[in-house]
């Protein structure tokens, strides 16, 4: 059906405060224009005060970029998200195209999705396909580029509530929690392996501190069926492998096929390094063992679905980008509404004509802030951005189609964020 136009927005009163502030004290000052209403905001929005910039000369930044809100372009609406294209004025007369997919509340729900083998690559595209309830997704977070073919994330991957990837220690995310709540920071890998005791070996119960990723300190590392096996398994000195609950191995090096077969659904390997590796030499064959697994965040939340968070632009309502001269290229974010729950997945590339990115293709770091605080979002962090920015959204007939941009090729990346119809 037929998007309808919503009201623009007035400027907030305290946003205009904050400009008289910023002038009376000499600082360079913005006010921005008013963002396209999300969608039922005059129904659900609760009276609270808007969103504040801190008064500092980094708010307003003297490159120009003016998106006109006020002419969009509706791309898709339907029940559970609405795709609109705005264009932006750059300096020198250029323009760049904004793309903003604004899921609705109550149909809705921010999913990642991607390869089903770490260090594995899809196109945008290929991860949404097996899922026809994906309506929109992006590229997901940073990797790291290997050989053709392979490409390892940066920090925590999960996907419905099951860790895939989780370095030791504590690494960045963004993605909902298991309570529905968008949120963004650093988590880290909560769990146990058990091995029950036997009559001739005793009970282990070890911490595990990564997941497909090599085991430090003093914890283990467990691989999971949706290891690689073509992948060396690093870090740690002794391993053992379970098979339907059972462990059918234990060494330095163990055999067992991985690799996200049908095989290895009930299979896992068990890797450790320190006082750990030396507990887990006292395992016997023929034990049983299970394991444990979740991302939790450093507020205590647990991860349901995640990607590898980029750079912040706006936390709680305050803009944390400096005026750098970064470069102008194209962008990928996701940004959210943590008053009312609105989320926003954004893409920011050439306009018309464009066939690759450039030095005025795309946007900046604090360009991207302003389109967050336009759209009234109180948080907003980049994912991967450059030649991998890609939007596609899923046609009424279900066919995916690219629309950040004119362009045919899709980078293959490790994972996507999608708004998921539900």
């Amino acid at each position: 059906m037929p998007a309808q136009r919503r009201p623009r927005r007035a400027t907030p009163a305290g946003a205009l405060a904050l400009a008289a502030l910023a002038a009376a004290l000499g600082v360079p000052s913005h006010v921005p224009t008013a963002g396209p209403a999300a969608p039922g905001a005059a129904v659900h929005r609760p009276a609270v005060a808007p969103v504040a910039d801190r008064v500092s000369p980094w708010v307003s930044c003297p490159d120009a970029f003016t998106v006109d809100w006020a002419h969009p372009k509706v791309v898709l609406d339907d029940d559970a998200v609405t795709v609109r294209q705005y264009s932006a004025a750059q300096q020198g007369g250029r323009v760049s195209k904004v793309t903003v997919a604004a899921a609705h509340r109550g149909s809705s729900r921010l999913v990642a999705r991607g390869a089903p083998l770490v260090g594995g690559v899809r196109t945008t595209s290929g991860s949404m396909r097996p899922s026809p309830t994906l309506v929109v997704g992006v590229n997901g977070g940073y990797f790291w580029r290997g050989e053709p073919g392979r490409e390892w994330s940066k920090g925590t991957q999960v996907r419905r509530g099951r860790v895939l990837h989780a370095p030791a220690g504590r690494s960045r995310y963004v993605g909902t929690e298991t309570t529905g709540v968008v949120s963004k920071g650093f988590a880290h890998v909560s769990g146990s392996v058990t091995v029950r005791a036997t009559a001739t070996a005793p009970a282990v119960r070890l911490p595990v501190v990564a997941v497909n990723s090599a085991a430090a300190g003093n914890g283990v590392a467990v691989y999971t069926r949706e290891w690689n096996s073509a992948q060396p398994r690093t870090g740690g000195t002794w391993e053992v492998a379970v098979r339907r609950g059972v462990v059918v191995a234990s060494g330095r090096r163990v055999s067992t096929r991985l690799g996200g077969s049908a095989a290895a659904e009930n299979r896992f390997v068990v890797r450790a390094s320190g006082t750990a590796a030396a507990a887990l030499r006292r395992v016997r064959v023929g034990q049983r063992a299970t394991y444990t697994a979740r991302a939790v965040t450093d507020t205590g939340g647990v991860v349901a679905e995640s990607t590898v968070a980029g750079t912040t632009l706006l936390a709680g309502g305050r803009q944390w980008i400096r005026c750098a001269k970064d470069t102008v290229r194209p962008r990928t974010m996701v940004a959210w509404d943590r008053r009312t729950g609105a989320v926003w997945l954004v893409t920011v590339s050439g306009g018309t004509g464009s066939w690759r990115y450039g030095v005025f293709v795309g946007a900046s770091h604090h360009q991207m802030a302003a389109v967050a605080r336009g759209l009234h979002a109180t948080d907003a962090v980049l994912l991967d951005g450059g030649g991998s920015t890609t939007m596609v959204l899923r046609t009424a007939s279900g066919a995916l189609r690219r629309v950040d941009g004119p362009f045919v090729t899709q980078r293959e990346l490790p994972d996507i964020l999608a708004i998921a119809a539900v």
